[in-house]
């Protein structure tokens, strides 16, 4: 990734003590040239340091610093609490300035990817996808609130007759920070009127979609991305998938397969031979045989996360699951529940070639089992 630059490389001195306050100050009064700079942080007192290791060292405390959720700026998902959203109360705790504290960040993300750096990283994959500029699922919101994801899921697979028992009209329910309470939103005008049936019901998910992803983090959301684009033009991304990007920016996840094994339960036609079955022994050598990358595909295609970290594997056990040909020829996934089944294959080379084209196709596999 090149960008144009004019003049020599960019000294930053920042007292330890102060690391937040000094480096949004330093950051926020860079230019659009300084940002394509070549930058280089002195701690203040450590003049002799190579100055190279004092910078590495400080794109990964500024980062692992401002996206802990004890910071306020981010929070752990519902659904995992290894994985961090942007909270939508960081207001209350930076009452004057947390939008800049996105902007900063999103400079540092942004020059941390030009420059090839690995920084320590657990955001939600959602925002990986808004920086690209993709749209978001429904998909998307379970990696945030499993609950929430299966209630948007049931009103999808609902039948009219199902539409009218839940009784549901076009309004959300918005979390009130000042008392741990609810308010309840509209999500149109008048929508607390508007009942949801067969007709209306997409209407209702794709604004329901919105209301939870996008709208009660819009302004930090907004100020992260043009923090990123005020160093890499959002058209220089559009190259990259989320997982790519995820990957530059935090390196690639390494997955330990004996971890994945031992949190692994088996149901189905595998349930009594479990991993002794020949197809589950096949599924595992397969597994052995993948690198890094395509494990984490892997990972990613069944359970919605590249990392057994990102994951929680402990509390959310990995389950293969066997069936016949006559449920279906393909692997078939059910996210919600790290789902993986398995027709009862005849070689290893039959199994392979039918996960690799799975893997590609990826939510396209998914079937609701």
């Amino acid at each position: 990734m090149r960008l144009d630059v004019k003049g020599g490389p960019l000294h930053m001195d920042i007292r330890r003590k102060f690391l937040i306050t000094d480096s949004l100050n330093a950051v926020m009064s860079f230019t659009r040239n300084d940002l394509l700079k070549k930058w280089y942080i002195h701690f203040t007192g450590e003049e002799n340091r190579d100055s190279e290791v004092s910078t590495k060292e400080w794109f990964n405390e500024v980062c692992e610093e401002m996206l802990h959720p004890d910071n306020g700026l981010f929070e752990p998902c519902k659904s995992d609490g290894n994985v961090i959203q942007i909270n939508p109360a960081s207001e209350q705790v930076f009452p004057d300035s947390h939008l800049i504290y996105y902007r900063a960040l999103g400079r540092i993300l942004g020059k941390a990817l030009s420059e090839q750096r690995y920084v320590p990283n657990r955001m939600s994959h959602y925002l990986y996808k808004m920086i690209l500029g993709w749209p978001v699922t429904l998909e998307d919101l379970m990696g945030l609130d499993k609950i929430c994801h299966n209630f948007l899921v049931s009103v999808r697979d609902a039948n009219e007759k199902e539409l009218n028992k839940m009784n549901l009209t076009f309004v959300a329910l918005k979390q009130n920070y000042s008392d741990n309470g609810h308010d309840t939103i509209e999500l149109v005008k008048g929508g607390q009127k508007i009942k949801v049936n067969s007709k209306n019901k997409d209407k209702f998910l794709e604004l329901s979609l919105k209301f939870y992803l996008l709208s009660e983090t819009e302004p930090q959301m907004k100020e992260l991305l043009l923090g990123v684009y005020d160093v890499i033009p959002e058209s220089l991304l559009s190259i990259f998938d989320e997982e790519e990007l995820q990957s530059l920016l935090c390196g690639g996840p390494t997955i330990n397969v004996m971890k994945w094994k031992r949190y692994t339960v088996y149901s189905g036609k595998f349930q009594k031979q479990r991993e002794s079955h020949q197809v589950c022994k096949w599924f595992w050598e397969i597994v052995e045989f993948f690198d890094e990358a395509m494990r984490a595909r892997l990972l990613q295609f069944v359970t919605g996360n590249s990392s057994l970290q990102g994951q929680n594997i402990e509390g959310n056990i990995f389950e293969i699951r066997g069936v016949s040909f006559d449920d279906t020829f393909y692997p078939r996934v059910n996210k919600s529940k790290n789902l993986l089944e398995l027709p009862l294959y005849e070689s290893k080379d039959m199994l392979l070639e039918t996960l690799l084209p799975s893997i590609e196709v990826g939510e396209g596999m998914y079937d609701g089992i």
